[in-house]
């Protein structure tokens, strides 16, 4: 693939070199991956627009109440890596990150699970709102995978004040 890539000029040689082929592999290894192959249906790299209460956007419960009042919205714009029916049914939604962690947070994978969830979650959480309402039901599993980890790592708890009011 990377040779028809460089050779139909979609990418140069030297980008082509860059890519890491083992993480590639890993990923082709996943239980991800699998489910993936075996999916019903599969959404990849799709673009969102959605109108969404401003005062969601906030922590600040004055400013919130001040946006509810106003009625102000704010136009919530995404592209979802993955988003797939699996073979039983179930709807996940996967997001593909490439966060680097020092040698002492890979000593621990619990670190590095909270440090994906604590920096991912606020997107997950708008992202799997806006595909359940897509798709017309609520969306089953949510993840991270990790390419520097080469594993998912599943987000179930998302920040309190991006719920519904």
């Amino acid at each position: 693939e990377l040779d028809r890539l460089v050779s139909e000029r979609f990418i140069s040689d030297r980008a082509a070199r860059l890519v890491e082929l083992d993480k590639i592999g890993a990923f082709c290894k996943s239980e991800l991956f699998g489910r993936i192959r075996s999916a019903k249906r599969l959404f990849r790299e799709f673009r969102f627009n959605s109108s969404r209460p401003a005062s969601r956007f906030t922590a600040d419960p004055d400013l919130a109440r001040k946006l509810e009042e106003n009625g102000a919205d704010v136009i919530v714009q995404g592209v979802v890596d993955l988003l797939f029916e699996d073979k039983d049914g179930r709807l996940v939604l996967a997001d593909y990150k490439t966060d680097r962690f020092t040698a002492a947070q890979k000593a621990d994978p619990k670190v590095c699970d909270e440090i994906l969830r604590e920096r991912h979650s606020m997107q997950l959480a708008y992202y799997r709102e806006i595909c359940g309402e897509m798709m017309g039901r609520a969306i089953d599993e949510c993840f991270v995978y990790s390419t520097e980890l080469a594993r998912c790592v599943e987000i179930s708890e998302f920040p309190q004040y991006t719920t519904e009011r």
